[in-house]
């Protein structure tokens, strides 16, 4: 998998209102309802349902995976916060 442009957030299942909100101008939303590649990838996906689990990816220009947050529950929002700091720690 190619990663997009640095510093980057990717987002699985979650809306990016909220880091965008906080100035984070590269964001990826991602989908993988049609062959599940990331999330099998990525351990991601939730076989039953065929859905990826709200996880977060802060990834360096290196092309480096700094950070990884996987919510436990699916109506859970990821610790923003936490990602934020690790995207300003990658930017370094």
């Amino acid at each position: 998998m190619t990663w997009p442009s640095w510093p980057s957030v990717w987002i699985c299942r979650s809306p990016r209102s909220g880091v965008r909100a906080a100035g984070v101008k590269n964001v990826q939303t991602l989908s993988d309802h049609r062959d599940a590649s990331f999330g099998n990838a990525y351990g991601v996906l939730i076989e039953d349902l065929r859905l990826l689990a709200r996880a977060v990816f802060v990834v360096d220009k290196d092309g480096r995976i700094r950070y990884i947050q996987i919510v436990k529950e699916l109506s859970s929002e990821p610790d923003y916060e936490a990602a934020l700091k690790a995207l300003r720690e990658a930017q370094r």
